[in-house]
């Protein structure tokens, strides 16, 4: 994996972070709603970042398709219509997560690159994805 997809993989991994908040934040209380807003800043963060860093080098990032956020967002909706807690809400967020640090950690091992401004918004992903994992776990 060369600079150009490692980091379309940490632009779509935090993407999908942000969506995932953007499907559930209307269910949630006020406690949760404040922290998913703290990690939506933080996701929107590494977007950036991984956005600023792709068009230095002349090739914007690719974004989520439309399909994907519109499958989130449905399949969201789905699962909080039986159960609409914070608990709940924080299982999908941990599972969430846990499905991007699988992504990340395949990313880096894979990633073949030099940049070391691409390794270390890599590892802020990761770290960010743990931490938010952690989090949630306040919340079951």
């Amino acid at each position: 994996m060369k600079d150009r997809e490692m980091l379309n993989a940490i632009f779509k991994n935090a993407k999908m972070g942000v969506v995932g908040i953007n499907s559930v934040s209307r269910y949630a209380g006020a406690q949760l709603c404040m922290e998913l807003k703290k990690q939506k800043k933080e996701y929107s963060d590494i977007c950036r970042e991984a956005h600023r860093l792709q068009s230095a080098k002349d090739n914007p990032v690719k974004g989520l398709s439309p399909f994907a956020i519109k499958g989130s967002d449905m399949l969201s909706r789905m699962k909080l219509s039986y159960d609409s807690s914070d608990s709940k809400i924080a299982e999908m967020m941990i599972n969430g997560s846990v499905m991007g640090i699988t992504k990340i950690i395949r990313g880096k091992r894979s990633y073949e690159g030099h940049d070391e401004r691409v390794k270390k918004l890599s590892q802020k992903l990761l770290l960010t994805e743990q931490n938010n994992i952690e989090s949630m776990k306040g919340f079951l």
